[in-house]
């Protein structure tokens, strides 16, 4: 990739990834037997360990008004991690297009950005 994406997550925090898909510039719209795999790792000390795991349709909304996706990052997804970056991608594995045809159109970075107060410094 020419320019890394990055996408900012405050520890312990909330955060909603949200994206579209086209194929053949046409939206995307998943059938059943499509899933999308979202993984976080840390690839310089643990590269078989995923920190973060969200697949469609478990964990991955469809919204069918604008044909987007949204991942839901939730504050025990990442209360435990250490401020840094960690490598994502986007894994696709579509049925019915050209068989089972999987894809990983998109890869980056998650930064996870430290927060000084937590819950339990308050008081």
């Amino acid at each position: 990739m020419d320019e890394d994406l990055i996408i900012e997550v405050m520890q312990g925090n909330t955060k909603d990834i949200s994206f579209t898909v086209e194929i053949n510039n046409e939206p995307f719209i998943p059938e059943e037997g499509d899933y999308i795999y979202f993984t976080v790792k840390n690839m310089k000390f643990n590269p078989d360990y995923a920190l973060i795991k969200k697949s469609y349709p478990k964990d991955i909304d469809f919204n069918a008004d604008d044909n987007s996706f949204t991942i839901h990052l939730l504050p025990q997804d990442t209360n435990n991690l250490c401020s840094g970056d960690y490598n994502f991608d986007l894994n696709f594995v579509f049925k019915g297009i050209e068989g089972d045809k999987i894809k990983t159109p998109v890869e980056g970075f998650i930064r996870i950005k430290s927060a000084t107060t937590r819950k339990e410094d308050r008081v």
